[in-house]
């Protein structure tokens, strides 16, 4: 299940539909070799591969997980075989982080490494009084750039002040690079935003991040007519009126850029969606697809789905694709905290050694209640713990159309 605004979540009325859908959903070169992605999935285990909690609900929930095959893409020996990274949501203002795992095997057991901090240097903006929050850092993809020999992320970060015809503050996106997945700088030592919102008329004027980067099925960018491609959530909430997402494409023949929009990548499931985030954006079998999530205006249920492009080598898709179901998994709750469950992202990925090809979920459990202090009264949810399942695919094909 892709990320959405936890902000519009608490005060969704359908928060109820929302979780019980949560809970149904709740080496070589992919590219080429003829494999294509699978969409049925079966839990491995009984329990997450990865867990956290916290007192501090910014500390306790997880975004946007990445899982890659690391030491087969670097070739090197002394890296981890696998890496784990998942993401906060926001307002880490003194030490803003995300956090990796590795393992010896996808299947684990994973080893918690200390929090990865936030590159050094300041976010570079357009003008001294409308910098960027330092403490805002969030839900960046993680690929292997094959041509740089390095590992390639995609946070966004969000303004101090919000133009006056806008009900959100605009959020721009960012790229660093790592060799090892652990230490981050600025892509090429630049910490200005790669992506930048829209005027306030555009489908992005508020929003830009939860974006994948077109890889292999191993975690390796692509290209598809000479470019790298970017799938990202472009949010649209004009003063006064409901906020909307809608998946938005851009390209470079750099994977620094610049980077040139393209326009809508597809119709959603839901039109104006209120809730959209993206698990993967896979080129295998020289064809791209997407995996996402996507919700009603509404804000639930919550639609988990497949869309792929019309052939190989082509960057266009007709229709919203088709649905995929994730089997239930127990839920992980704290003591004397007996809560419920949300989604907070997805990541597709496939072992280079046996082909077999695993998803990997976040779950964010939450005490819930009820906010008297508005009318009318407000379902709220307070998040107390995360966790990280492993699905492993069980059908081997597409359907076919």
């Amino acid at each position: 299940m892709s990320p959405f605004s936890r902000r519009t979540l608490l005060k969704s009325a359908g928060l109820s539909a929302l979780v019980a859908a949560s809970g149904r959903m709740a080496g070589t070169a992919a590219a080429t070799d003829g494999q294509t992605p699978r969409l049925q999935w079966e839990p491995v285990g009984t329990a997450p591969i990865a867990t956290i909690a916290s007192s501090n609900v910014h500390e306790a929930e997880l975004l946007f997980p990445s899982m890659l095959p690391l030491r087969a893409l670097t070739g090197r020996s002394s890296d981890p075989a696998w890496m784990l990274w998942a993401w906060h949501h926001d307002t880490m203002k003194t030490n803003p982080h995300l956090h990796a795992w590795t393992a010896v095997d996808i299947e684990g057991a994973f080893t918690k490494l200390p929090p990865i901090a936030r590159p050094a240097g300041d976010y570079i903006s357009d003008s001294a009084d409308n910098p960027y929050s330092f403490g805002h850092f969030s839900s960046g993809d993680v690929v292997w750039d094959p041509v740089g020999q390095r590992l390639v992320s995609t946070p966004h970060s969000v303004h101090w002040s919000r133009p006056k015809e806008l009900d959100e503050t605009p959020q721009d996106s960012f790229m660093m690079e790592s060799t090892d997945g652990i230490n981050w700088q600025w892509l090429g030592g630049d910490a200005s935003p790669r992506l930048r919102c829209g005027d306030v008329t555009a489908a992005d004027s508020n929003h830009t991040g939860y974006g994948r980067l077109l890889r292999d099925l191993d975690g390796r960018l692509q290209r598809v007519d000479g470019q790298y491609w970017w799938v990202y959530r472009g949010g649209h909430h004009a003063k006064g009126q409901q906020m909307y997402c809608t998946p938005l494409l851009l390209s470079a023949t750099d994977i620094g850029g610049p980077w040139t929009k393209r326009g809508k990548a597809f119709d959603t499931v839901y039109q104006d969606t209120t809730l959209l985030g993206f698990d993967a954006f896979i080129l295998a079998n020289d064809t791209a697809g997407i995996f996402y999530t996507v919700g009603s205006p509404e804000y639930a249920p919550l639609s988990s789905m497949y869309a792929q492009a019309s052939g190989q080598n082509d960057m266009t898709f007709t229709n919203p694709g088709v649905p995929i179901v994730l089997p239930s998994v127990p839920r992980q709750t704290l003591p004397a905290l007996p809560g419920q469950a949300f989604g907070g992202g997805g990541n597709v990925v496939r072992d280079p050694h046996t082909h077999e090809q695993y998803l990997v979920q976040v779950i964010n459990n939450a005490k819930y209640g009820v906010d008297t202090t508005v009318t009318p009264p407000a379902t709220t949810a307070t998040v107390v713990s995360s966790d990280v399942w492993l699905f492993k695919a069980v059908v081997q094909t597409l359907p076919s159309t």
